[in-house]
């Protein structure tokens, strides 16, 4: 595609926030998301949406899914299509 109004449509990545980057393999854990443009982002751990209860513009506060234990990795995928990636671990 052209420059033309790239600057307009990027999405800075969002700074990936929780009150803790751990929580149980049951899930269920507050899980937050803080940034900017994240009206239509999604969430995934281990590619498994986190259940989401609040989405704006700046934040996305949810439930993490159930997991195995262990590592696991956070994807948040802006409207843009644009991902950054954290870590999570399952306890």
């Amino acid at each position: 595609g052209s420059g033309a109004g790239a600057s307009l449509a990027f999405n800075p990545s969002p700074v990936i926030s929780t009150s803790s980057a751990q929580g149980p393999a049951a899930g269920g854990s507050t899980f937050f998301v803080t940034g900017q443009n994240l009206i239509g982002a999604s969430v995934t751990i281990n590619g498994t949406p986190i259940i989401v209860s609040t989405q704006t513009s700046s934040a996305i506060i949810g439930q993490t899914p159930p997991g195995a234990p262990g590592p696991a990795t956070v994807v948040v995928t802006g409207p843009s299509g644009c991902t950054t990636i954290a870590s999570y671990t399952y306890l």
